[in-house]
C-alpha cells in the first residue's frame, strides 16, 4: 500500500485532480458520502471535484475534514496544497530561511552572539 508522501507529491496538480483520482481508484466513494461525512455541503464537493471551486477558498476545518474522510492515505498537508493553501512546514521553512538570512547579514562577532542566544533559550 502506498504512503501518503508516494500518493501525494509536494506540489499537487489540484484540488480537483486529487478528488478525481481518489474517486475513480474508489468507485464505491461519491460526493455524497463525502459530504455525509465531512458536514460540507454534496454541491461544494461537487464544484471541487468539477473544478469550477480550487478550494483556496474553504475553511481549514473543511479542508481537514476532507482528508480525513478520503480513503487511502491522504494527509491534511497534502489536501492544503493541493487547495493551493499555505502548510505548517511550508512556513516552517520560511521561517528558517529568514532566520538564515538575518544570520548571514550579521558580522562574526554578532552571529557568535545570537548562537550563544539561541542555546541559552
Amino acid at each position: 500500500m502506498p504512503t501518503a508522501e508516494q500518493t501525494c507529491p509536494q506540489h499537487p496538480p489540484g484540488l480537483a485532480a486529487l478528488l478525481q483520482g481518489v474517486l475513480a481508484k474508489h468507485p464505491r466513494t461519491t460526493p455524497r458520502d463525502l459530504a455525509q461525512q465531512t458536514g460540507i455541503p454534496a454541491e461544494v464537493i461537487s464544484s471541487w471535484i468539477a473544478g469550477s471551486d480550487s478550494g483556496a477558498g474553504a475553511s481549514s476545518t473543511d479542508l481537514r475534514a476532507l482528508a480525513e474522510a478520503l480513503p487511502g492515505p491522504h494527509t491534511v498537508a497534502c489536501i492544503l496544497r493541493a487547495a493551493g493553501r499555505r502548510t505548517p512546514a511550508d512556513l516552517a521553512t520560511e521561517r528558517e530561511q529568514r532566520l538564515l538570512e538575518a544570520y548571514r547579514a550579521l558580522d562574526t562577532d554578532k552571529q557568535r552572539q545570537l548562537v550563544r542566544l539561541a542555546r541559552a533559550m
